[in-house]
């Protein structure tokens, strides 16, 4: 069937005849070694400071507040569907907040 045919080997039996030389190898070997390196450098992220996690917990209370005003407002939340919609991506709402005691 297909797929069953047996590779043409050459005479050292590997099926290739092709030999890389050993400069263009250890050139190779170094290029791929330096793009290890920049992509592990590329992706270390540096620790947050004290101001990004501010930032960070100032972004998120503003967009809880954001998703409060849209909930409880039927013009926001309509608005809010137009733009879910334009935008081709399904309506989510945020799920309210409820005090235990």
């Amino acid at each position: 069937g297909v797929g069953d045919e047996e590779p043409i080997l050459d005479g050292d039996g590997s099926g290739s005849s092709d030999e890389v030389a050993e400069d263009v190898a250890v050139s190779d070997a170094s290029a791929v070694d330096e793009v290890i390196r920049e992509a592990d450098e590329s992706i270390r992220l540096d620790s947050p400071s004290l101001v990004d996690e501010r930032i960070t917990c100032i972004s998120i209370a503003k967009l809880h507040g954001l998703a409060n005003e849209i909930v409880h407002s039927p013009t926001l939340r309509g608005k809010f569907k137009a733009g879910c919609h334009q935008a081709k991506i399904e309506e989510k709402l945020m799920l309210r907040n409820v005090s235990t005691r």
